[in-house]
């Protein structure tokens, strides 16, 4: 296969597997996310994003109610803060352990990741073959 810049404008790539070893997903990334979701919930309380993350969830929990696959209550609309964030949790922590890939989880979770990002805790680890396929990339502009 000849490479030149005419045969593609974009490249999607999944991280896991691609970019960076599978096991830096599974002893990185879904650690950090659990380790810091109570301070993430505490620290973004409020924001659009947050708001957002939790609609899905509340939305997930009844979805996953519905179909038995949560021992976590729906969320009542006007919940106060703790029964919201001790619900949140829980369903989190629950998914987390059964390893789903839900949109609402994944969601969650890429906001932590994005701020252990930007605050340096967290690093990217990438493949040899990856970084090679980068400058590949790279000399056909």
């Amino acid at each position: 296969l000849q490479m030149t810049s005419s045969v593609f404008r974009t490249v999607l790539l999944d991280i896991e597997g691609t970019t960076t070893p599978i096991t830096f997903v599974k002893d990185v990334l879904f650690p950090y996310a659990r380790s810091r979701l109570l301070q993430h919930i505490n620290e973004s309380w409020g924001t659009n994003e947050l708001t957002s993350d939790i609609e899905l969830i509340k939305k997930q929990i009844v979805s996953d109610n519905e179909a038995q696959l949560t021992l976590v209550q729906p969320i009542p609309e006007a919940a106060e803060k703790p029964v919201l964030m001790e619900r949140v949790v829980a369903w989190v922590y629950e998914q987390m352990d059964k390893d789903r890939k839900v949109g609402a989880l994944k969601a969650l979770q890429g906001h932590i990741w994005l701020q252990g990002y930007v605050n340096g805790e967290l690093k990217g680890v990438y493949v040899a073959v990856f970084l090679h396929f980068l400058k590949i990339l790279q000399n056909l502009r």
